[in-house]
């Protein structure tokens, strides 16, 4: 046994005398609360100390590991070896404890609420992550049987700084979910239900932005890296963290509306509750291998098993204990009529179907128990499902700002019936760069309400200080994700294209040139393309390789062009070995490239002989480098009729011959036959070329409602820590008085 492995042990029991010491001082034992920070202290450390041992061996090769030996290799880049700590199932549940019994000290801080019940409910979530650890199928510190030279390596598709980045997040994300939770149990066990609120609402931003930074990062590395042409696939393992990040963003907004009009309290419990089992819920889903059938991101059936679908039965029970024991208090009732609470609570009610909608369809598998195989519903149920909603989630967001009061003035009001006009007719307009439809049209008029709204409401919160500029910018951003969904959704054209080297071919109004393989690029194959458009030459580089395993799988890796209207995206689908022949249509006059040689079409040159016959000659220029030479490829009248071209040899491309193949006199274009008999065969690549257009202002919009809910976080931080902070610092807190005067 390592230090790291004891370490991990000991952390698992002092986690669990923490609990038992927490419990008791909940129950009244004051005295053991020092005992039980104490126990804390040392889970924390044991944690600490194996994830220090773990990050050691990873970064300096220790194949005694398992776990080293399965996720990394001698040849692998410093990043990726750090990173191989959550590339398994193992590194992941250690990440997460540790992220996790470091968040819990927010818990024990001298102002925090219900300190003794809050740690005593919180510890469990940690305490179900240790004892997975305990089980040989969750230990990420087993030695291995024999010790390996060099490791498996890590999985190219891996092998990239925004999948770096994913795991971290998502786990953040997810601890940050576990603690409105925690809060919402306390609440509903103490009777307290009104000061959980502030901090539930500081956690709930804080998860909104930390795992929605894990999924725009998710989406963003598919897109770039997988080569399918999208960034959203609806498969079961994306939902599963979609749908924690619907219910916390709901919850963000119900907090809202029970802080300054004191309703919603019992769906906000709820929604506290329910975000973190949907986690549990996703854990179980990616971890037990029950999708493994239908999702290619699940983790195969291991032994957690059974662990984490008690813990997941054991924490629905709770909840609902909890839930139906304390919620008797549903707080004041909404007040009826067209209030900015009315619209939060409409827009709240659209985020939970959502969510329940993507639970339904991720759950399908497990449901359908009595098929013979496992299905998962296509991308088309969740895009059906979810578009009325999306609909009015951006009307709502459309017209919230002419209801905001305080927020904005009667001159934008009337402003945005203006917008409104003018985005109907845009979503019309659209239909002419083929944007059209019963599904687009809406969706897109919707959208651009929303946009112009908010943009008008960001203007005005920035006057009034930057600190009331969360919520308009984070409204603004979703409003653009909707309107680079219907581009990118709508409007992309595809078109297949063969690649021979050296050969120009025109896609979408681009010309492509195969310049072959990347030198040093092995074993991850790279291989070079020139894109030619008005008058501009850019490279690109797509990669093909076989990923390393005992089932024959490809890497497929795009290239992306990006421009002011939207992304050039070319993925290359297939690459074969091919004999050595090409035809190349030549314009009088244009040099078309092949290899490093490039051939001009000159002109036409007629001969005949006494008996009658003619030949005609299409005069050909090579270059290759400082060197030329002109060709004179002859084509025969046959007997019987018809023409036959007769090969011609040149230097300049050495072991190829030239046939002319065909000819137009009128346009003034030859098609030449080039072949190379006796030369190896050369590859040939079939690419997807799409535009996809305006795709940036998706990345913009996803960027804009992180950094608007921040925002939010920052201002609700600073309003808790600093309360007498001058209003014009922190922005003056119109929104109860908004509240109270919309209703």
């Amino acid at each position: 046994m390592t230090f790291g492995s004891f370490a991990l042990k000991a952390s698992a029991l002092l986690g669990l005398a923490a609990f038992v010491l927490a419990l008791a001082w909940a129950c009244g034992a004051r005295g053991l609360e020092k005992l039980a920070r104490a126990a804390y202290h040392g889970m924390t450390l044991g944690l600490v100390v194996a994830s220090a041992e773990l990050a050691y061996a990873l970064v300096m090769h220790d194949f005694r590991f398992g776990y080293v030996a399965a996720h990394t290799s001698r040849d692998l880049a410093l990043l990726y070896r750090v990173s191989a700590f959550w590339a398994g199932q193992e590194g992941t549940l250690l990440l997460w404890a540790l992220m996790g019994a470091l968040a819990g000290y927010f818990l024990w801080r001298r102002r925090a609420w219900q300190r003794a019940w809050s740690v005593a409910f919180y510890l469990p979530t940690i305490g179900w992550l240790l004892a997975a650890m305990l089980l040989p199928s969750g230990d990420p510190l087993r030695l291995a049987q024999t010790v390996a030279p060099d490791g498996a390596g890590l999985n190219p598709l891996l092998q990239d700084p925004w999948m770096a980045a994913h795991p971290p997040l998502v786990f953040a994300g997810y601890v940050a979910c576990t603690l409105p939770a925690v809060l919402a149990a306390v609440a509903l066990w103490t009777g307290d239900r009104r000061a959980w609120i502030a901090p539930g609402l500081r956690w709930s931003l804080a998860a909104t932005v930390l795992l929605g930074a894990g999924i725009v990062v998710g989406g963003f590395w598919a897109y770039e890296v997988l080569g399918w042409g999208g960034y959203w696939g609806w498969d079961p393992v994306e939902n599963a963290s979609l749908v924690p990040w619907l219910l916390v963003v709901a919850l963000v907004h119900g907090l809202l509306v029970e802080r300054f009009d004191g309703a919603l309290r019992r769906l906000n419990l709820g929604l506290a509750l329910a975000g973190y089992l949907t986690v549990l819920y996703a854990t179980f889903l990616t971890r037990s291998g029950v999708l493994a059938e239908v999702s290619v991101h699940s983790f195969p059936r291991s032994g957690l098993y059974a662990l984490l679908l008690g813990t997941l039965i054991v924490a629905l029970l709770a909840s609902t204990a909890l839930f139906a024991r304390g919620a008797k208090d549903a707080g004041a009732a909404l007040r009826p009529g067209l209030s900015l609470a009315f619209l939060m609570a409409a827009g709240l009610a659209a985020l939970v179907m959502s969510a329940a909608l993507v639970l339904l369809g991720t759950s399908w598998p497990l449901l359908a128990f009595w098929a013979d195989r496992r299905v998962a519903p296509g991308p088309d149920f969740y895009n059906a499902a979810n578009l009325p909603l999306a609909v009015g989630l951006l009307l709502l967001l459309g017209i919230a700002p002419l209801k905001a009061g305080a927020a904005v003035s009667p001159r934008v009001g009337r402003r945005l019936l203006a917008i409104a006009a003018v985005c109907a007719l845009v979503a019309l307009a659209a239909g002419q760069f083929g944007i059209s439809g019963w599904r687009a049209t809406p969706l897109l008029f919707a959208a651009l309400l929303a946009l112009g709204a908010n943009g008008l409401r960001l203007l005005e919160a920035l006057r009034r200080g930057w600190l009331q500029a969360g919520a308009a910018a984070a409204h603004l951003g979703l409003a653009l994700i909707f309107a680079g969904v219907v581009g990118s959704g709508w409007g992309t054209v595809e078109q297949r294209v063969r690649l021979v080297p050296g050969q120009p071919v025109e896609a979408l109004g681009t010309e492509l040139v195969f310049l072959g393989h990347v030198p040093g690029s092995e074993p991850q194959d790279r291989w070079a393309l020139e894109v030619r458009s008005d008058r501009r030459a850019r490279r690109a580089e797509v990669a093909v390789f076989r990923l390393p395993g005992e089932r024959e799988r490809f890497m497929h890796r795009p290239a992306i062009l990006r421009g002011a209207s939207g992304d050039l995206y070319i993925a290359p689908l297939a690459l074969e070995r091919t004999p050595v022949e090409a035809t190349l249509h030549l314009a009088r006059g244009d040099a078309v490239r092949y290899g490093d040689a490039s051939l001009t079409f000159a002109g036409f040159l007629t001969e005949s002989d006494a008996q009658g016959h003619f030949t005609v000659r299409a005069a050909v220029q090579v270059e290759r480098g400082s060197e030329r030479a002109t060709l004179r490829l002859p084509v025969h009248a046959r007997p019987g009729g018809g023409l036959e071209g007769e090969p011609v040899e040149t230097a300049l491309i050495p072991g190829a011959t030239l046939t002319l193949a065909g000819m137009s006199v009128e346009r003034g274009v030859v098609r030449v036959s080039v072949e190379h008999p006796g030369a190896p065969p050369q590859p040939v690549l079939t690419v997807s070329v799409s535009r996809k257009p305006l795709m940036g202002l998706l990345w913009l919009g996803a960027s804009l409602l992180l950094a608007g809910s921040a925002l939010a976080g920052v201002r609700r931080a600073l309003e808790r820590a600093r309360p007498a902070y001058p209003a014009a610092k922190r922005g003056r807190r119109v929104f109860p008085k908004t509240l109270r005067r919309a209703s």
